[in-house]
């Protein structure tokens, strides 16, 4: 397996998977007494995007990002996916299929509209914490499906097509068990996908709150977890069922 994707997952605390090194191993000065080496050059200003919605572990991402990631000459890109809206099979008469295809390029307008507030929203939040507009753009990205791996690649692919060198997303921290059920409902882990497709450093900062809800649901034997508004039940099975069913 990956052992990136399972720190991800597992680990308590902020997880940054480094891409790329940010010195050439290569490079003999390394090997020199500190002494001996000429002045290293003022590093050039980064390329620092941020995934957001409305989730509280979005706007926690944003917020370390502002705080730990982000420098005063360094450029803010503040990424919003929208939601994707399935189109509707035409195999119905044409009137009916004409309305249920407006109603769809409806939808997927009202998709982009949000996209577009949230994204503005979060720059907003950014410029009162101190960057500059020159320094900031907020984009709205459209994947092609609504699964985590449709939008890991629109993140994947603006990354790459800017030239990012860090992504901050954001993560609700509730390991394994709950990127299992995500995935019964064909939603999957964004961070996941990232870890495994970005071309660069990909920062997960975790949302402790969600864990601990998450953490007393399985204590109390069972409830529900939300998986982007759906909300799926399950039940703790004891081991002890387990070894008495095999019997």
């Amino acid at each position: 397996g990956s052992v990136s994707a399972a720190v991800l997952r597992a680990a308590p605390c902020r997880a940054v998977v480094v891409i790329k090194a940010p010195w050439d191993p290569a490079d003999t000065r390394l090997h020199e007494p500190a002494e001996a080496r000429p002045p290293p050059p003022a590093p050039a200003p980064k390329k620092v995007g941020v995934a957001v919605d409305e989730s509280p572990s979005s706007r926690a991402a944003l917020e370390w990002a502002l705080a730990h990631i982000l420098g005063p000459h360094d450029h803010l890109h503040v990424l919003c996916v929208a939601p994707s809206v399935p189109f509707p099979v035409l195999d119905e008469p044409g009137a009916a299929a004409a309305m249920e295809t407006r109603e769809a390029e409806a939808a997927s307008a009202e998709a982009a509209r949000w996209a577009s507030r949230v994204s503005e929203e979060a720059a907003e939040e950014a410029v009162k914490r101190g960057v500059t507009r020159t320094k900031l753009c907020s984009v709205m990205l459209t994947p092609s499906n609504g699964g985590a791996s449709d939008i890991g690649s629109a993140i994947a692919s603006y990354a790459t097509d800017k030239k990012l060198d860090v992504v901050v997303v954001g993560s609700r921290g509730m390991g394994a068990l709950h990127s299992s059920l995500m995935s019964l409902v064909g939603l999957g882990s964004v961070s996941d996908y990232l870890a495994h497709n970005l071309n660069c450093t990909l920062a997960v900062v975790r949302d402790t709150g969600a864990a601990d809800a998450a953490a007393q649901a399985l204590q109390g034997g069972g409830s529900s977890l939300d998986a982007g508004g759906q909300n799926i039940p399950f039940q703790v099975i004891a081991e002890s069922d387990v070894e008495g069913d095999k019997e």
